[in-house]
């Protein structure tokens, strides 16, 4: 076998969470593009169908499941369907996650920790923290079942540092919560042949990253502080995803790896 045949995925089956857009969305072709058949699981029904119609041009096979991975019956529903569909899950991507809603006309996510209120905290962290772990729940019984799996939890580099100019508690608190349950779940599950991997997007341009790429003091900030002077695009994680989903990284579990254009070198 050679070295680049270690990244094929060929029809094994891989469900991402929150692929109706940006960096779900990315990661979701990246798998399919290596020989994936993959799931699209977003509360945004009609992004989901789209993202699905679009795997589905690739050659692959698809589904869109409309749910709301921050409640078990969502996440169980989800690991049922595809169990019933496809017979098994080899690769769970859980890449839903949210910032901060605005509070006020005109604000956005970056809200300081003495004005946030309880109810939004904890918004993030149930759809951030609690949803991987319901999702890799979930699906882990049925990873469990088979012998083998493969999970990669979207952490973020905010996970290891605070971001200078914004006010990200809770989306700090809830992706460093991410980053050591990874490395517990990775422990727990070694034995059942499932690897547990995280990746560390830093500042990426997508959607729910419009807020401080649009503020001129954070957007300045982010060219002082990332070596690479510029934010991510949403495809720069496909060989990362590739990579963790298959046997090229067949001895890496309960790691979580940084793509942030240099920016925590520091």
């Amino acid at each position: 076998m050679g070295v680049l045949d270690l990244f094929r995925l060929d029809d094994r089956v891989a469900v991402v969470t929150g692929a109706g857009r940006g960096l779900g969305r990315a990661m979701a072709h990246g798998l399919a593009e290596a020989g994936a058949h993959v799931v699209i699981a977003d509360l945004l029904e009609e992004n989901a169908r789209k993202v699905s119609a679009e795997i589905e041009t690739l050659g692959r096979k698809s589904m869109a499941l409309n749910v709301d991975i921050s409640t078990p019956e969502g996440a169980q529903h989800m690991a049922d369907e595809v169990q019933q569909e496809f017979g098994r899950i080899d690769i769970l991507v859980n890449s839903a996650g949210v910032v901060a809603r605005p509070q006020w006309e005109g604000g956005d996510s970056s809200i300081p920790t003495e004005l946030i209120a309880p109810e939004n905290w904890e918004h993030v962290i149930r759809v951030n923290l609690i949803g991987t772990f319901l999702c890799a729940q979930a699906v882990g019984k049925i990873m469990i079942r088979q012998k083998r799996g493969n999970i990669i939890n979207i952490a973020s580099m905010s996970g290891f540092v605070a971001n200078l100019g914004r006010h990200n508690n809770p989306y700090c608190a809830s992706k460093g919560g991410v980053v050591m349950f990874t490395k517990q779940l990775a422990g727990d599950w070694a034995d059942y042949g499932i690897r547990v991997n995280a990746i560390g997007p830093g500042y990426m341009r997508t959607e729910m990253g419009a807020g401080p790429l649009n503020d001129p003091k954070t957007k300045d900030l982010i060219k002082v502080l990332t070596p690479m002077r510029r934010p991510g695009e949403p495809e720069e994680l496909k060989g990362l995803a590739v990579f963790l989903a298959s046997d090229a990284s067949s001895f890496l579990t309960g790691q979580t790896v940084v793509i942030d254009g240099g920016y925590t070198c520091w």
